[in-house]
């Protein structure tokens, strides 16, 4: 039985809900995410971004080099999760790749 942990940023774009599934182990099996309507921009770059992390979980690249990459990505949006406020979208999925390695 596979679990999940769903998070909700608030974003420029609308609500942004990012899902880590788990295998038994507690080992990060996929990411999902979602964010406004299908077609838009910010759901292609959002859906490319869960795309290269699970490639790279399921390439065993060690989590923190994953989201060590994203980590202090600037944009003009500024995304705010757990009341503070993030640099960008990619910044964001850093913290909480971060936050899910911090609580396991």
């Amino acid at each position: 039985m596979n679990h999940s942990n769903t998070f909700e940023v608030k974003t420029n774009y609308g609500k942004l809900h990012i899902t880590i599934v788990k295998d038994k182990k507690n080992n990060i099996e996929n990411i999902f995410a979602e964010i406004g309507k299908s077609g838009t921009n910010i759901k292609g770059f959002i859906e490319g971004i869960c795309r290269l992390i699970n490639l790279a979980i399921r390439n065993k690249i060690n989590l923190k080099e994953i989201y060590k990459e994203l980590e202090g990505i600037s944009s003009k949006e500024k995304p705010l999760f757990d009341g503070k406020v993030f640099k960008s979208i990619p910044d964001t999925f850093a913290y909480i790749l971060k936050k899910y390695e911090d609580s396991t």
